[in-house]
């Protein structure tokens, strides 16, 4: 099972997000933070590789605009998925949940 999300507000220069919740069958199920170069993310920075809990309030910023959440999971065991609030230099902002479980 996968999904990915691009969050570029545009015309921002820049994108923070932070994880408000995470939680993920550990060494199973991963989510994956990258700094993209493009709305199609074809090239980019991967930013992290998370997995587990205890992820809480980590935030990464992209100064591309353009940042991509893809989550992997095995659809073995079930957590309680992930939050993440992002803002950009624009002064846009919200807060966004993945109703999707590990």
């Amino acid at each position: 099972l996968g999904c990915s999300w691009i969050i570029a507000p545009m015309p921002s220069s820049s994108v923070n997000i932070m994880f408000t919740q995470f939680d993920t069958e550990s060494g199973a199920d991963f989510v994956y933070v990258t700094a993209c170069e493009d709305l199609e993310c074809s090239s980019g920075i991967l930013l992290d590789q998370l997995s587990g809990s205890g992820h809480a309030f980590k935030s990464y910023v992209s100064n591309t605009g353009i940042i991509e959440l893809r989550f992997a999971s095995d659809s073995g065991t079930v957590g309680a998925g992930f939050a993440v609030e992002w803002s950009s230099n624009d002064g846009f902002s919200t807060n966004w949940a993945s109703t999707h479980n590990s």
